[in-house]
């Protein structure tokens, strides 16, 4: 199991932790609430912003932005691993 706030990640490796999640949301072309809020949980994790992300993979950004603020809620701030 890998904690993203204990983990050093660079640029290029938050880039490919979005990657990856995002071709999980997209894998079965069905968008679950819960994924899109792992998403958003994981974002708010690292240190990449948000325009950065927009920018590499604009076909996503309605899945990027976090219209419903999932990544500030207190009760995934402390829990998220992968």
């Amino acid at each position: 199991m890998l904690e993203i706030v204990t983990n050093d990640l660079n640029e290029h490796q938050e880039i490919l932790l979005i990657e990856v999640l995002l071709r999980m949301i997209q894998a079965d072309s069905k968008v679950e609430d819960s994924e899109l809020k792992f998403l958003q949980m994981a974002k708010s994790k690292l240190k990449t912003d948000e325009q950065t992300l927009i920018v590499k993979f604009p076909q996503q950004i309605d899945y990027l932005m976090d219209f419903n603020n999932y990544g500030l809620h207190e009760e995934f701030t402390n829990e998220i691993s992968i």
